[in-house]
């Protein structure tokens, strides 16, 4: 096994284990074509970089809507560094981390699609938070063609990021061995350079035309037609147990719940009870362990507020619903 870590591997592995494994422990010659969409994503990221290191002065092909954040950020760090590298030995394992733009407090990743890359930041601040002596805080800027993204994590959030990455690489570092012949099939499979003698897409023959074909209308009509057939055999499924028959198998049981919903609330309760000197953020009653907030829609503490104050009712709608769950059961072994 690799000890080297880094977060290409550590999200290939977890989209894919088969692909992940043939990538860096096989070290697998890919058997396909190299996608169209990774010379747009290079190309947008050279243009960046190139940009925000002053290597061209101004450009018509950086997006309008970015343009402008993307002089302030320029003028602001004149001394970006491309494609720092950032290496971290932690004796059993090594971390090793690219960033495409860097200066002391600031990372930027550059994207050529819309991301919410969480644990990609989780795993750049890992790196800086090991280096980071000084206990900075430290910015992560995301550039994507329609967004430029800014979040500020103070160093007690660079240990927990820390603690979190090696946590999914320990989880990965388990389980490889045993899933490496594992495919997971998704929207990743159409970038895979493995993906001719997946065996997961032999069998799934469907799903393979919709991948490789990248047919948006038909994967929306296989999915509605799979929802019907699911409401009519949840149908058949409730009048099973409304005469008792149990709908199961192994230790899974499916069942039809009845709840209430919390469907809609009228914000000038917010009003009310700041002129009766409730603070809807935090709630407090002494039976509770924490402040509450009404904003997350509870129903447990509406109930309370109600039992208080019975006008609260009327900025308050509720609906009686009904869904069909499924939920593992544990049963005792016969001794």
């Amino acid at each position: 096994m690799s000890n080297i870590w880094f977060y290409t591997k550590l999200n290939t592995i977890k989209q894919c284990p088969r692909w992940g494994y043939k990538k860096f422990y096989e070290k697998a010659v890919p058997v396909n074509f190299e996608a169209d969409e990774f010379q747009r994503g290079t190309d947008f990221h050279e243009l960046i970089q190139d940009y925000m290191t002053y290597r061209i002065t101004d450009t018509d092909d950086i997006p309008d809507r970015i343009k402008p954040q993307l002089d302030s950020l320029r003028s602001e760090y004149t001394n970006l560094t491309p494609e720092h590298e950032i290496v971290v030995d932690l004796y059993d394992i090594v971390l090793i981390g690219k960033v495409d733009l860097y200066t002391e407090g600031v990372i930027m990743e550059i994207k050529n699609y819309p991301a919410n890359p969480v644990e990609q930041g989780e795993f750049y601040l890992s790196l800086v938070y090991l280096q980071n002596d000084n206990k900075i805080p430290y910015k992560i800027i995301t550039i994507t063609p329609i967004k430029v993204s800014v979040e500020t994590y103070e160093y007690d959030q660079q240990e927990n990021a820390f603690r979190r990455t090696m946590r999914r690489i320990s989880d990965v570092e388990e389980k490889i061995e045993t899933l490496k012949d594992t495919p997971q099939i998704g929207a990743h499979c159409y970038y895979c350079p493995y993906r001719e003698d997946c065996p997961g897409l032999k069998v799934r023959k469907d799903l393979r035309y919709i991948i490789e074909s990248k047919d948006g209308q038909l994967l929306a009509t296989h999915i509605f037609k799979l929802e019907q057939k699911v409401n009519e055999l949840k149908k058949v499924a409730k009048e099973f147990v409304s005469n008792g028959i149990p709908v199961r198998f192994g230790n899974y049981v499916y069942d039809y719940t009845y709840y209430e919903e919390i469907e809609d609330y009228d914000p000038s309760i917010v009003v009310y009870l700041t002129q009766k000197g409730v603070n809807p953020f935090e709630i407090k009653y002494p039976r509770w362990k924490k402040p509450k907030k009404l904003f997350n829609l509870n129903k447990e503490v509406l109930e309370t507020l109600i039992k208080e104050d019975e006008k609260i009712a009327q900025f308050v709608n509720f609906s009686v619903k009904s869904v069909f769950k499924g939920q593992r059961i544990d049963e005792k072994q016969d001794q």
